[in-house]
């Protein structure tokens, strides 16, 4: 316990200050020693948490040390920290090919608590392209890896990402079922963030189903955890979910209060695509109360965010939101002309879909040659090493011969001399 406490204080104190700076990853990484992996296991939970944008430089780096050093598991983590990324950034295609690559990585190496986060993020890529019945599989499948997993007296995060699945195809009475059970675990092993998520999916769960009191006991519930953590994302999401919760009974007040405290801490933790979800949910609040033109002013600061940091998805809302909102202040020239260039950026991104593939294929065509390269460079080595044991081998028996040869003929020179003597 001791040993962990050291290794958090020398290698995690510097992390609440860094941005993607490579050069200091770089120091982080080394100064861990043997417990490198671990070092990086921290830090992605720790921009997971707060800034995932950064695990992008973090799994590039990796993969980069990995090949230098001829270190696979360096290699294949950051492939793995990389489709965390392209997760977020709805880059797909790249998440399933990194994904489908550290699978067979870590299959061949029976490493079943790799395996079973592999299987857990490859479940949420197909949630993320509302493959839902794929996604089901995968949770599943870590869930059964994680039970036969030296990690088995902890708690599977699937199993709640398998309960937002059933929240999403509406099938609320499993995802309260799944929910209800993570959460039992949750609070069990004193996992405060998985037991605030747990809490707030029960209260998105109950609000669906029209149980207002119980989703508000959540939700609050939620929030309670969230000021405890003192995390920034922790806080913008509870935030976020009672907003919605006061928009759905009608209290638009209270509505505006916590969307408004929900981009407030997105602007502290410098989330930028949790910004445009705020400036977008404020920007509708104020469409349903006919404040036409503020919900204006919301959706084109989501547009520019959104086109300052080329986020396609965002700026796509915002774009239908500001054709409509044109649309019922009577603006039906501005309403047409925004549905065009919503039709031309959507056709842009498809153009924009098909070059990704071809350099998709490109990329990983790159990066099996060089996972091709480690493999030869590994054979060299087992060779070199053979041969020199067969030439330490060899050398040892010539030894063994010359000296016994050496003795045999010294003892015949010996006794040929006492044999004259006696003549």
């Amino acid at each position: 316990m001791l040993k962990r406490i050291v290794f958090s204080v020398l290698c995690l104190w510097p992390i609440s200050s860094w941005s993607q700076n490579i050069k200091e990853i770089r120091e982080g990484f080394y100064r861990a020693d043997d417990h490198c992996l671990d070092y990086a296991v921290q830090l992605r939970d720790y921009y997971f948490e707060n800034d995932v944008d950064s695990l992008r430089p973090l799994g590039e780096f990796l993969i980069s040390e990995g090949i230098r050093e001829e270190r696979k598991s360096w290699m294949y983590y950051g492939k793995f920290l990389l489709s965390y990324y392209y997760n977020n950034h709805n880059e797909l295609a790249f998440s399933y090919a990194n994904l489908k690559d550290c699978q067979r990585y870590y299959e061949r190496n029976r490493d079943l608590e790799m395996e079973s986060e592999v299987q857990n993020l490859l479940g949420h890529t197909y949630f993320r392209d509302q493959k839902y019945n794929q996604a089901i599989l995968c949770f599943l499948s870590s869930m059964e890896l994680f039970s036969d997993s030296p990690a088995k007296g902890g708690l599977s995060v699937a199993q709640l990402n398998l309960a937002e699945v059933f929240y999403a195809r509406g099938r609320y009475d499993m995802a309260e079922r799944e929910g209800r059970s993570f959460h039992k675990r949750a609070k069990q092993l004193g996992l405060l963030r998985s037991e605030r998520r747990a809490v707030q999916l029960l209260g998105k769960v109950y609000l669906e189903q029209k149980k207002l009191e119980r989703a508000f006991d959540q939700l609050n519930e939620s929030m309670k955890l969230a000021l405890e953590i003192g995390d920034h994302g922790a806080l913008a999401s509870a935030h976020n979910a009672l907003a919605i919760a006061y928009t759905q009974s009608g209290d638009l007040d209270q509505a505006r209060k916590h969307f408004l405290q929900s981009l407030k801490q997105r602007n502290l933790q410098g989330d930028i695509r949790g910004r445009c979800e705020s400036l977008y949910n404020l920007g509708e609040l104020c469409y349903l109360e006919g404040k036409w033109k503020q919900a204006m002013e919301y959706y084109q600061e989501e547009w520019k965010l959104s086109e300052k940091f080329s986020l396609s998805r965002e700026g796509n809302d915002a774009m239908e939101a500001m054709a409509y909102t044109l649309e019922a202040m009577g603006k039906i020239d501005s309403a047409f002309v925004t549905s065009m260039n919503l039709v031309e950026q959507f056709q842009k991104q498809r153009a924009e879909e098909e070059t990704n593939k071809r350099k998709l294929g490109n990329e990983f065509y790159e990066q099996r040659i060089e996972s091709i390269a480690v493999r030869q460079r590994e054979r060299e080595r087992v060779l070199e090493s053979r041969i020199a044991k067969e030439s330490g081998k060899q050398l040892f028996f010539w030894i063994v011969i010359f000296v016994s040869v050496g003795l045999n003929l010294y003892l015949f020179i010996g006794r040929s001399i006492q044999f004259s003597r006696k003549v």
